[in-house]
This record gives structure tokens, C-alpha cells and sequence, in this order.
């Protein structure tokens, strides 16, 4: 089973970036040490965006939207990485 750990979890993690997905993320990061790089990237949330939608199949578009944006990230991530 995947959770979410916390920072205190992550204690003897001394990550080099961070990258936040969405804005509460972003205001509620706690403080990491001045070495990490911070960035913030922004998705849209799915759900956020599927709540309205009245047939199944609507609602799954939203999320694979946001799917596919995240995935294309991931696959820019050395050249964004190259760029900090």
C-alpha cells in the first residue's frame, strides 16, 4: 500500500529538489534546508474539475488530462532539471 509520508518521515532525506503539483502544496511546504530547490508546478485537480459532470465517462476525461500533463512533465523532467 503507497501513503503520503511526512516531512519528519523524511528526515534523513536531504533532497536536492522538491516539486510541489498544486497550490496547497506549494503555501503549506514546510521549510527545507536553503540547498533544495524548491519549484512548484502547477495541475489543475482532477477532481476539482470532474465534480460537475454527470456521466462517468466526462469525468474520466479530466482525469486523464491531468494524467497525460503530469506524464509529459515527467518526461521533460532532465531538461528541466538541466535548467536549475
Amino acid at each position: 500500500m503507497q501513503k503520503s509520508q511526512t516531512i519528519e518521515e523524511l528526515a534523513d532525506v536531504k533532497p536536492e529538489v522538491v516539486i510541489n503539483v498544486c497550490s496547497h502544496a506549494d503555501e503549506k511546504c514546510p521549510m527545507l534546508p536553503t540547498a533544495t530547490h524548491k519549484m512548484h508546478v502547477p495541475f489543475d485537480d482532477p477532481a476539482g474539475l470532474a465534480r460537475n459532470e454527470s456521466l462517468e465517462e466526462k469525468a474520466l476525461e479530466h482525469y486523464r488530462s491531468v494524467r497525460d500533463e503530469i506524464r509529459d512533465f515527467v518526461q521533460r523532467m532532465p531538461e528541466v532539471l538541466a535548467e536549475i
